[in-house]
């Protein structure tokens, strides 16, 4: 998720300590990636006031993000260039490759848009789609390198990375997966050191932005 709730320490409804300072590795990766035409795909808080997330419901963190607020905002700039394609989560998808087919460049490749995959959780699998477009997404593409970036380390990132090594395992699909670690931002700290290490125990390797850039 890179959404102004999480990095703007003014407005932000859920502001992490020193987001905004891993803000520009994010938006140079995403520029980089579109210029070299490499699949972009995320996912966006897009609450509702009723959701369980919320301290009010009896859940754990404030209000952010409601859907349509300036506080669910992407940054303007990641969607400038090539548009966003969103995904709800309030229903599901039949027909992935026909979504998909008007999608293809000259390379039969789905460079053409930013897929965003909506939730009201902080696991990307709320959205009922989102596990089988990766997987499509991945086989499509013939995508071997995957690089997970945004907030927070200790939730969102954290079951981002969950959710791959589930595709990862046994689906007959091969990949390696990428933690930018100047590029993610926790609540806790010491929590994210953690998701970090655990990640690292499990085969997924850590980066800079800079070691990225510099393959390319």
């Amino acid at each position: 998720d890179v959404q102004r709730c999480f990095y703007d320490p003014e407005n932000g409804n859920l502001y992490v300590k020193g987001a905004e300072e891993k803000l520009p590795n994010i938006l140079n990766l995403n520029e980089l990636f579109r210029i070299n035409h490499q699949i972009e795909a995320g996912s966006a808080d897009a609450h509702l006031e009723t959701d369980e997330e919320f301290e009010i419901n009896g859940g754990p963190f404030p209000f952010h993000a409601i859907y349509g607020t300036d506080d669910a905002k992407r940054p303007a700039y990641m969607d400038f260039y090539r548009k966003k394609k969103e995904i709800g989560y309030w229903y599901r998808i039949d027909g992935i490759k026909e979504f998909f087919e008007n999608d293809l460049d000259e390379n039969n490749k789905t460079s053409l848009y930013n897929y965003i995959f909506l939730k009201n959780h902080y696991s990307a699998e709320a959205n009922p789609n989102f596990l089988p477009f990766i997987k499509y997404l991945i086989q499509l593409n013939n995508i071997r390198k995957i690089y997970i970036v945004g907030y927070t380390t200790d939730y969102c990132v954290k079951a981002a990375v969950e959710s791959f090594m589930k595709i990862n395992n046994g689906n007959g699909l091969e990949f390696q997966l990428y933690l930018v670690e100047d590029a993610i931002t926790g609540i806790d700290e010491e929590t994210s050191r953690e998701v970090i290490k655990k990640a690292e125990k499990k085969g997924v390797k850590i980066i800079k932005t800079q070691d990225i850039i510099d393959k390319f």
